[in-house]
């Protein structure tokens, strides 16, 4: 046996425990759907690495080269899926705009009479949203209508490809080589009679195309070292020596290539084309059918007033009454392309009890709340968050002078159905004292039916003091928007 070989058995011998946990994190990090994943992330030419040590072993996967390669594509009708679907929604906004106009349907959306559209189910006096009028218009321009306009346009050929000149062709992907497809794209028919948004569209498919002819090749070297973990000088050199044997055999520096399609989103903004369109408030919740409490072009403000009675079904005689007037303005309209709308709202509530509701005596304090807050809401979904003042008066307590937090969330998922959670904490701190001199939250859980500018509202509250529970049980009540 040579010098060389039995170095090699010493080497695998002292080293094999460390050489089977790293063939172990090796299999993990080969795992091509982790690694595909993590390098279709990479999309810019900023190198990253991948880093994993076990049992003295550290392998590291390094990104070390990216580049853009060409592919020839056979277009099918999946490809074009969302560009049309974009195409068809902005048709639908100008027939929206063209019914206004025509004196079919209102500013805030109302239906005025029946509209000239087959398959619309919306009636006078309901509102029409532009997903209705999409819906009743699907089917008018398909996925098949564009290919059939784009090889007429000899954007394609017969066979769906790009008919690019023979001589043209690279391995590399180049913009360039796209140019003679511009003024053919520009001669394509669409449904939209916009110049600006149907420029924008034939722009938007111009890019589409050239982007599904895009591969990212991602290189990626994958090295392991050795470092020894012995604490003696000699043991730690011997070690090393062989562990770097071992791994310049067992573990020889690889290096892997993948491709991966390059993905194209949409960047067209539709509201940039029809800004005149903005939602804000409908009359109510569902009112006349709309969606939630969006409405387009509705109010720029609307004022709910409520009261709930709540009787307290436990051993202790006692009730409480709510009431709040709050006002409700649109500080942020919303687009087209979100909905979303912010308000700033401010009010006035209050919070009574009474411990012999049958002799109609007055024995607790009531709580009147002026406040301000702002709030987020779309079609679905409404966060409220407000701050104010709280003063106590009556009873058998001293007026007293504190302030208020409060948060609301507020859902609202088919017609004419919300539901509804709310908390606030009115209260006097004691800052020289680090103490609380008095305090009531409210917290509530409950549903509201919408009908109109009405709604009847319940569900279960709990009024806590800074001591222990004051009352809680079922309300009902009532609101009106106006």
């Amino acid at each position: 046996m040579t010098i060389k070989s039995t170095l090699f058995t010493l080497a695998i011998i002292s080293l094999l425990p460390n050489v089977l946990l790293a063939q172990s994190l090796n299999e993990k990090l080969d795992d091509s759907k982790s690694w595909r994943s993590e390098t279709s992330r990479t999309q810019s030419s900023h190198y990253r690495s991948d880093v994993r040590e076990q049992g003295g072993f550290t392998t590291q996967k390094e990104v070390v080269g990216q580049r853009e390669l060409f592919q020839e594509r056979r277009f099918n009708e999946e490809d074009f899926s969302g560009w049309v679907d974009l195409a068809n929604r902005i048709d639908a906004i100008e027939t929206f705009i063209a019914l206004q106009n025509e004196g079919y349907i209102a500013d805030d959306a109302e239906v005025l009479k029946p509209l000239p559209i087959k398959n619309i189910k919306v009636k006078p006096g309901k509102i029409v949203s532009i997903r209705d009028i999409k819906k009743a218009r699907e089917g008018r321009y398909t996925a098949a209508d564009l290919m059939n306009e784009l090889r007429r346009a000899r954007v394609l050929d017969a066979d769906n490809f790009v008919p690019f000149p023979k001589d043209t062709i690279e391995t590399l992907y180049r913009d360039v080589d796209f140019s003679f497809i511009d003024a053919r794209i520009a001669e394509i028919k669409l449904p939209i009679s916009q110049k600006q948004s149907a420029r924008a569209l034939q722009r938007d498919l111009n890019q589409l195309i050239r982007t599904k002819h895009r591969l990212n090749e991602v290189t990626q070297l994958e090295s392991t070292t050795y470092q020894s973990r012995n604490e003696t000088f000699l043991g730690q050199l011997g070690e090393q020596v062989l562990g770097n044997v071992a791994t310049n055999v067992l573990f020889p520096n690889k290096q892997k290539v993948s491709t991966f399609e390059a993905d194209y989103d949409s960047t067209i903004s539709v509201s940039n084309f029809y800004s005149t369109l903005r939602t804000r408030l409908n009359n109510a919740p569902y009112d006349r059918g709309g969606d939630g409490w969006i409405l387009l072009n509705g109010r720029k403000s609307v004022t709910t007033v409520e009261g709930h009675h709540l009787r307290d079904l436990d051993d202790r005689d006692i009730s409480s009454g709510y009431f709040r007037i709050q006002h409700n303005v649109v500080s942020n309209d919303g687009s087209l392309d979100s909905g979303a709308i912010g308000l700033v709202q401010y009010g006035l509530s209050v919070d009574a009890f009474d411990l012999n509701p049958e002799d109609n005596t007055d024995t607790l304090p009531a709580y009147y709340s002026p406040y301000v807050g702002i709030s987020s809401l779309n079609n679905w979904f409404q966060f409220d968050f407000n701050l104010g003042l709280s003063y106590r008066s009556g009873g058998f307590l001293d007026n007293a002078l504190g302030w208020r937090y409060g948060f609301g969330l507020h859902f609202y998922p088919i017609s004419p159905l919300s539901l509804d959670l709310e908390y606030v904490s009115q209260n006097q701190p004691n800052f020289i004292d680090e103490r609380t001199e008095w305090q009531l939250d409210r917290t509530s859980v409950g549903a509201t039916l919408h009908y109109r500018s009405l709604a009847l509202t319940g569900g279960y509250r709990w009024y806590f003091t800074s001591v222990d529970e004051l009352i809680s049980g079922w309300y009902l009540g009532g609101r009106v928007y106006f």
